[in-house]
């Protein structure tokens, strides 16, 4: 996924919040987000919930649809 992001021109970096602070997103300069995480905390609308919080764009359902789905 990282590389097809890179070939079609997006500046992209890989963060795993189990080693980066996500709140830290925005002033580490990332403009927007693209979620590719499973499960707790990446599915169930905490992730995008604290994105919402720091005015970050990502892509995927939001907060609301993710907690009802995985809820």
């Amino acid at each position: 996924m990282l590389a097809g992001l890179r070939e079609g021109g997006i500046d992209a970096y890989p963060v795993d919040p189990k080693e980066v602070d996500v709140t830290q997103l925005k002033s580490m300069g990332f403009q927007k987000v693209f979620i590719a995480l499973h499960g707790r905390g990446g599915e169930d609308g905490t992730l995008q919930g604290m994105l919402e919080l720091m005015g970050l764009p990502y892509t995927g359902s939001g907060v609301m649809a993710s907690a009802l789905f995985n809820g």
